[in-house]
């Protein structure tokens, strides 16, 4: 076995997640029926490059590291 079929079989054995989109979130935090608050995320990735710049900038969801969700908890 090579390398990379070690690699690709150590990955096809990790358990399959589902990851929401920014939308997705938030429309669950919107929701008065979801127990989901911003503050439950471990992390957010944010791809990098030229784009996130001009998207995320001025979006209270994403522009800045050290937001706080709308109950005032740090993101």
């Amino acid at each position: 076995m090579s390398v990379r079929d070690e690699i690709v079989a150590g990955f096809e054995a990790l358990p399959q997640r589902a990851y929401l989109s920014v939308p997705q979130l938030i429309e669950r935090h919107r929701d008065p029926a979801s127990d989901f608050t911003p503050a439950d995320l471990a992390f957010v990735h944010m791809p990098g490059g030229h784009a996130p710049m001009v998207d995320f900038h001025g979006n209270p969801w994403c522009s800045r590291p050290d937001s706080r969700s709308a109950d005032g908890k740090r993101v």
